[in-house]
């Protein structure tokens, strides 16, 4: 058998097993036919050629960077950053691109491409995020030299103003709510800016003397329970008195030792298409209230709260949310309230 060059790997038959080897790297595979084997060495070489730090590809980091990423990541944004380098990044050309070579100058144009094809800015921000995360970490790892994504621009994403019910809207909706399986759930929502997820999640022993302590969240579409959004989603509130009084009231009327304070009819979580079919979209009906998701019912709390002149620091803590979101999210609110501020320091100093 002719000899092979270093590096070439190694193609010999073992008399004691009857079999053909293929080594390569302190790597064996074995087979009883010669070509079979020849091909197995072939796939070795390939996979080491590949495995080389010059060679390899974005969609390669993109697998690699997402496994060291997930421990730190929720499972819901896990699932989002699958979706976009699964049908997105990957079929692209700047995920057949090698990490070593690809620059921003190929990755910004791939953006323009992704636009004049109609995917929305909201999505390639969102491939730009996975994107810059993964050659953050490759360049830690030595595999670029810097984190080129930091060089390209994402699209400007417009943010729609959030949409709120009016006062009027609420009491409708609370009217019509009396006496029904979910009332408090509703009035919850209505009076203190939960998340649905938290709402849905929360246990007999979370509630103590008026204060209610969240401490989980629902993900996945009710599927599994997680933890909240953020840390700063951890908290203990105090309710409202109509929240309290709902909310014992409903205690007292289901007390049945069941694990969830809003048990689906079979005792386990609710599921969230479910509520929106069966209880929110029929109960804005009866309330003559035109639809608007559940999530409305935050907006509503935090942006009569801003109304009210409260600190925004306060009602960021209080919802479970960030100062900077609060600002972002509701800037519109806030933004004119400057002319407020002569009046206010004619009246401190008179």
């Amino acid at each position: 058998m002719t000899r092979r060059n270093a590096g070439d790997g190694s193609l010999y038959f073992r008399e004691d097993k009857q079999l053909w080897v293929a080594q390569y790297n302190g790597v064996y595979r074995y087979s009883k036919d010669k070509d079979r084997a020849k091909q197995k060495l072939r796939e070795l070489l390939s996979t080491a050629h590949d495995s080389k730090p010059e060679n390899i590809t974005v969609s390669t980091l993109l697998d690699q960077w997402l496994e060291h990423a997930a421990p730190n990541l929720k499972s819901a944004t896990i699932k989002r950053y699958r979706e976009a380098i699964r049908i997105h990044i990957k079929p692209s050309a700047v995920g057949k691109a090698r990490v070593a070579t690809l620059t921003a100058y190929q990755v910004q144009q791939q953006y323009s491409k992704w636009l004049s094809q109609s995917i929305s800015p909201n999505t390639i921000y969102l491939v730009h995020t996975v994107l810059s995360g993964a050659f953050k970490r490759a360049a830690k790892w030595q595999l670029a030299n810097s984190n080129i994504i930091r060089d390209v621009d994402p699209p400007k994403v417009h943010r729609k103003e959030i949409e709120v019910f009016s006062p009027i809207e609420v009491k409708h909706i609370i009217t019509v709510a009396q006496g029904e399986r979910l009332e408090a759930a509703y009035i919850l929502a209505l009076s203190t800016g939960m998340r649905g997820g938290e709402i849905f999640s929360l246990q007999p022993q979370d509630y103590d003397n008026g204060k209610l302590s969240i401490r989980r969240t629902l993900v996945n579409n009710s599927t599994e329970i997680g933890s909240p959004k953020s840390k700063n989603s951890y908290r203990t509130i105090q309710l409202p008195a109509i929240a309290k009084d709902a909310l014992e009231q409903h205690l007292h009327r289901s007390n049945r030792g069941g694990q969830w304070v809003f048990p689906s009819r079979v005792g386990t979580t609710l599921f969230y298409h479910n509520f929106i079919r069966f209880h929110w979209r029929p109960l804005l009906q009866r309330a003559g209230v035109n639809y608007r998701n559940f999530h409305v019912c935050r907006h509503y709390v935090v942006s009569e709260l801003i109304h009210r002149g409260l600190p925004i620091s306060s009602i960021a803590r209080y919802v479970g949310d960030t100062e900077v979101t609060i600002l972002r999210t509701y800037s519109h609110l806030i933004n004119g309230r400057e002319s407020l501020v002569p009046a206010a320091m004619d009246d401190v100093l008179a």
